[in-house]
This record gives C-alpha cells, sequence and structure tokens, in this order.
C-alpha cells in the first residue's frame, strides 16, 4: 500500500512538473505554415511598421509647459473681489467665504463665492471682452452678506469685458467703466 502512495504521489508531482515546464514554453508554428496576424503587436512589430517619431517630438513636459505658458492669466486663477463698484469689499467673519471668481482653462465655466452662496455660470471669452451667463447659486441666507452679494451677481451679469494689470490685478468692466477689481490669490 506504501509503494502505491508513493507511485501516485510521484506521478503527480511529475504530472505538475510536466504541466508547469509546458507552461512557460513557447510553441513555434511548423515551418511550412503562414503565421496568424496577433491583435497584439510585440514592440518589435511596431516599430517595423510605425516610423521612428520620438527624435523629432518634444518631450511631454515640454508640451505640458507650453500649454501652461499659453493659458491666458485671466484663466485658472482664484480671483478675490476687492472693490466693487468703488467700494472696498471688506471680508468679516458673518461671510462663508470671501468673496471670489475662477475661470477654467478646461471648459467655459466660472465658479466662485458670493461670500455667502458659491454659484456657478458659463463665459464667454473674445480678446478683451468677457460676458457671464446662466448663473446657478446656492441659496443659503446670510442676512449680512446678501445686499452685497446680490450687488456683486447683478455686476456679474452686466460684465462686458476686462483689463488685466500685471497678472494679479484684474477690472471686470461694464460698458467700458471698471466695476469690479480683482486681486490673484495664491491657493495652496
Amino acid at each position: 500500500m506504501k509503494n502505491r502512495v508513493r507511485v501516485g504521489t510521484v506521478l503527480i508531482a511529475l504530472a505538475v512538473m510536466i504541466l508547469v515546464s509546458a507552461c512557460g514554453k513557447k510553441q513555434e508554428p511548423p515551418k511550412d505554415s503562414v503565421p496568424e496576424t496577433s491583435a497584439v503587436e510585440t514592440p518589435a512589430q511596431t516599430k517595423e511598421i510605425l516610423p521612428d517619431t520620438t527624435a523629432s517630438a518634444p518631450a511631454r513636459d515640454s508640451l505640458v509647459t507650453e500649454q501652461i505658458d499659453d493659458t491666458p492669466p485671466l484663466l485658472n486663477k482664484r480671483w478675490k473681489l476687492v472693490l466693487l463698484n468703488g467700494d472696498a469689499v471688506v471680508v468679516s467673519d458673518k461671510f462663508k467665504s470671501e468673496p471670489y471668481i475662477t475661470l477654467s482653462v478646461h471648459s467655459e465655466r466660472v465658479h466662485g463665492s458670493g461670500g455667502c452662496n458659491r454659484f456657478g455660470a458659463k463665459y464667454r471669452l473674445e480678446d478683451q471682452k468677457v460676458s457671464f451667463a446662466e448663473f446657478r447659486q446656492t441659496d443659503f441666507r446670510c442676512p449680512d452678506v446678501i445686499q452685497l452679494e446680490k450687488s456683486y451677481l447683478n455686476s456679474l451679469k452686466k460684465v462686458t469685458g476686462y483689463e488685466l494689470v500685471g497678472e494679479d490685478t484684474l477690472w471686470l468692466t461694464i460698458g467700458g467703466k471698471r466695476a469690479m477689481k480683482f486681486e490673484a490669490v495664491v491657493v495652496s
């Protein structure tokens, strides 16, 4: 009986070894057959089919840098409202956040805060002209902030243009007149 168990164990071990070694070997097609095309190409096959463009193509990092450098300085910055219709905007502890806007470079969307409620809208940018439309906002009640917020959002709806002073000061204009002054904020 012991011999039978040993012979059985040896046969199982031998079968496992044969299976493992067979899985690791690549089967060669017969020499007289036509090779099948594979859906997945090896690097060697790709190199033969496609021309080598790596020497003429810029590095990926330089592409990203060029895209960022080409971004108008108005976009992808958080702009904090500091003047509204000639009056300084003073943020107190009654504000949920400082009033600001951010114009996305990836979509024609602007988002921001009026000091109490967050809002979003579409923007259109062309030369020195900018306009905002299709506003949506949250509906929180902040009695001490509501007047400033209403004035701010109503003014944004009337904006027709912008002026940049350096890269850190933005004026939004209504009918060619400066209505709102913003300063760029570094967000960490």
